[in-house]
């Protein structure tokens, strides 16, 4: 446990030293790369004495940050190891016991699982997954349609005309359960390479819509390995290179935009189809494996330099991983012949010593005690036990050049654990995170580093009321009653002022006040008190959309979408943290704004986080577009709202309402700290 404990260590002390006390650190960005199928000894810095397939870039990045050297999983396949990585959970917990997601199968992880994406999303992160899925969909396919969705791997295999219609019926609609409902803001990649839909699904839509299925040529030479709907002229080699430019698309955006990102790049490669492309071919001198292990060497190297041309490479930490070695039919004998050291042996690394502490190990394999691990490691579909995973982090400037650590983690026996149900108690989960090895211990890194270090300056001090405002804080309501709000006809308000505070008055839900201030992401802090009579109905209208609740629900045991702390009609609080009527009680909340296309369509969800009254009772809350029939925009508008509104839509940029519910809540102490530099006061003449 000590070296765990060490690498903690190391994730957070950068942020720790940064700056002055109190003063917010900058969020890292964070990339992960999966590759699929890189044996351990693939690598030239594993392998530096026998290797001969070169990875110039995957040896810049460990010899320029830090390389792990025994780090263990529980399974050696597809599925379960990403489902590790982005949940920080025991595959074994899910109702998958043995093997992968089958072709068009369901979501692996739960809805309401929580994943590194929506955590990240939660405190601002721009989150993208591109590349391989293989976690499951809600495919919106019925029982009668599954027989339309093979066929053989001959040229007997013709799409007719009812295989057409249903195909069309099938991947014209949405496809749910996917990346972007687990914490994902985007998505772009291919589910299976080898498996169909054999085409790129965007977000949840396919591109295009298949009409045939796939020639029987590419059944041969290990590339597609199943049947199935193919768009016209589909081909293979075009799938690494896409999910590059999109990669390195997503990094210029991000950093363009001036957003913390998480980057999930689950490669394709060098798994099946060996569909190496042709400036790739025989580069490596020995077989088309190792031609594709370069080229996708190649590929990473291309995010890596994205990443120095926008200028965020020295804030930004890089995890490079695999989930397993090559499988053992695409050449691996010609690779042994060349390189007699790095050679696999049932399906898995194996470490003798390892072996001997651990019994529950034995059960697959022939080493002898003594007997020296196999360095390159394939992959197995057995039941998921142990195997051996290599990954590397790089953080510029916060890692010593060319340390190395070895974390040796002891394999946790599963005996009397397997298929525990997706009610599983997250707090065990969390507690766990770093006592499993390989994946388990990657997503691990991350969630140490985003609850120990990423956020640091969103954990407010509610002790002492009134708070002082932050230096970069601009004070919509101060303590003496000055203030910068106008009415919703962008007049001179009429609310009352008491003892230097707010008072609203009682005239239903069309006498909000509205900031002159306009913004996009932001702090929020809001001081207010309950009157001791009435219901206390009051909100926080958040660029007029979405109301965090201000509501007596003092001694509420199961607090509902309608009590205090709730994002009314997205989220219920998750705790109930309203104190009594006459007391002074504050919300902090730190809001980012949906994202919208030209059009003003979302295409990135919202999220909100609030702290009430020393308590967290939004946790990255997400919501699109505003549900409620009473919103300012909706209920009561005026012109000057109108325009407010569609600029809004356009620029994203919106003010913040103190509601008027019928109920003479009391307001002081408002202000609005923004996250980025699209912060204004409003003007609707334009001048």
């Amino acid at each position: 446990m000590r070296h765990a404990l060490t690498l903690c260590l190391l994730l957070a002390a950068p942020f720790s030293a940064s700056g002055a006390a109190g003063a917010p650190s900058k969020k890292p960005n964070i990339v992960v790369i999966l590759a699929d199928d890189l044996g351990y000894g693939d690598v030239q810095c594993y392998n530096r004495a026998k290797g001969k397939i070169p990875t110039p870039y995957i040896d810049r990045l460990a010899s320029q940050g830090m390389r792990f050297t025994d780090g263990h999983s529980s399974s050696g396949v597809c599925s379960p190891s990403r489902y590790t990585l982005l949940t920080g959970r025991y595959h074994w917990r899910t109702k998958l016991q043995a093997g992968i997601v089958g072709v068009f199968g369901p979501p692996l992880i739960a809805p309401d699982r929580m994943t590194i994406a929506s955590l990240l999303r939660g405190l601002g992160y721009r989150t993208g997954c591109i590349g391989k899925w293989h976690l499951g969909w809600d495919w919106p396919i019925n029982g009668p349609q599954r027989k339309l969705l093979t066929g053989p791997k001959d040229d007997k295999a013709v799409a007719t005309e009812e295989h057409q219609k249903v195909w069309r019926e099938i991947f014209s609609k949405k496809i749910e359960g996917g990346p972007t409902a687990r914490g994902f803001d985007v998505y772009f990649g291919t589910d299976v390479p080898n498996w169909p839909p054999f085409c790129f699904i965007d977000n949840d839509r396919t591109v295009g819509i298949p009409t045939e299925f796939l020639p029987a040529r590419l059944f041969k030479n290990n590339q597609a390995s199943m049947q199935g709907p193919a768009l016209k002229d589909w081909k293979l080699e075009p799938i690494l290179p896409a999910i590059g430019d999109r990669a390195v698309d997503f990094v210029k955006k991000s950093a363009k935009a001036g957003e913390p990102f998480l980057l999930y790049m689950p490669l394709t490669a060098p798994h099946t189809p060996l569909a190496v492309n042709e400036a790739w071919k025989g580069k490596s001198g020995l077989n088309a494996y190792a031609d594709f292990v370069m080229e996708t060497d190649a590929v990473v190297g291309r995010v890596l330099e994205a990443l120095e041309k926008s200028g965020v490479a020295e804030n930004t930490l890089v995890i490079f991983t695999s989930d397993n070695g090559c499988a053992p039919y695409i050449g691996v004998l010609d690779l042994i012949r060349l390189d007699p050291y790095s050679r696999p042996r049932l399906g898995r690394l194996v470490d003798g010593r390892r072996r001997r502490r651990h019994p529950t190990l034995q059960s697959r394999g022939r080493s002898r005690p003594n007997e020296k691990p196999r360095l390159r490691g394939t992959e197995t579909t057995g039941r998921h036990d142990g195997t051996l995973r290599a990954y590397y982090r790089q953080w510029p400037q916060h890692s010593r050049r060319g340390a190395e650590k070895r974390c040796r983690r002891a394999s946790l026996s599963a005996k009397g654990r397997r298929g525990k149900k997706e009610e599983e108690s997250e707090g065990e989960v969390m507690n766990n995170t770093l006592t499993d090895g390989g994946h388990r211990m990657t997503a691990g890194m991350l969630i140490t580093l985003v609850f120990l270090a990423a956020d640091p300056d969103f954990t407010p001090d509610q002790s002492k009321l009134p708070a002082p405002p932050p230096k970069d804080a601009i004070v919509l309501l101060d303590g003496k009653g000055n203030h910068s709000f106008l009415s919703m006809a962008g007049e001179k308000i009429n609310w009352p002022v008491e003892d230097g505070v707010l008072v609203s008055t009682p005239k239903g839900n069309k006498n909000h006040i509205v900031s002159k201030l306009h913004f996009r992401d932001a702090d929020i802090h809001v001081e207010f008190m309950l009157p001791e009579k009435g219901t206390g109905n009051s909100g926080v209208y958040i660029h007029g959309n979405y109301e965090v609740q201000i509501l007596n629900s003092h001694g509420k045991e199961k607090p509902t979408q309608d009590d205090a702390g709730a994002v009314y009609g997205f989220s219920k609080p998750l705790v109930n943290a309203c104190r009594k009527p006459g007391e002074w009680q504050v919300f902090d909340i730190r809001y980012r704004a949906p994202r919208r296309d030209e059009s003003g369509k979302i295409v990135e969800n919202g999220t909100v986080t609030v702290w009430f009254n020393g308590k967290k009772v939004q946790d990255g809350a997400t919501f699109g577009e505003p549900k409620s029939v009473y919103h300012p925009f909706r209920y009561g508008t005026t012109p000057y709202l109108e325009k407010i509104r569609d600029r809004q839509k356009k620029t994203m940029t919106g003010p913040v309402f103190l509601q008027d519910h019928g109920n003479p809540v009391k307001f002081r102490n408002v202000w609005v700290r923004p996250l980025d530099d699209h912060a204004f006061i409003y003007d609707p003449d334009g001048k």
